[in-house]
């Protein structure tokens, strides 16, 4: 189906039009394995939620109810989620990206076992979630001063 629509030219992306993939696609096919199967058909772009404040906030909100499902089976294609932000094809913005990262290690089962997800998480931390605190922001923007205008 995803590819037919691509093939007629309706997914076509352009620099003034963006075409993402609905994350509430992930709740109506909320199977485990079809889910993998769209993220894995998806292109890059087809998946930028970064791109847009609210599309990012759906897609932490999909994310962020497998976290809290952790143990049970609608949890079943987290790993593929985050193998995906780990591969940068799916994209949040850095705060969304944070904020479930944070929620998933408070989860208690999640603590206690050792999975091929915790790997992920590291990598997703070490190289694609970047941490810049406020004091270094201010510190990159030019120094402008008053007493240098003339």
């Amino acid at each position: 189906m995803l590819n037919e629509i691509r093939n007629k030219g309706r997914l076509a992306q352009t620099e003034y039009v963006r075409n993402l993939i609905s994350p509430g696609n992930f709740i109506r096919f909320n199977d485990g394995i079809i889910q993998a199967c769209i993220l894995r058909a998806a292109t890059d772009d087809e998946l930028r939620y970064d791109l847009s404040y609210e599309m990012s906030l759906e897609m932490q909100s999909v994310l962020g109810d497998m976290i809290i499902h952790f143990s049970d089976d609608h949890a079943e294609a987290l790993n593929e989620f985050f193998y995906a932000i780990a591969l940068r094809k799916l994209r949040l913005t850095n705060n969304g990206l944070h904020e479930c990262i944070k929620l998933l290690e408070n989860q208690l089962d999640y603590k206690s076992t050792d999975s091929i997800l915790k790997g992920i998480i590291e990598f997703i931390k070490e190289n694609v979630l970047v941490i810049q605190d406020i004091e270094s922001k201010f510190n990159d923007l030019p120094n402008n001063k008053a007493s240098s205008i003339s």
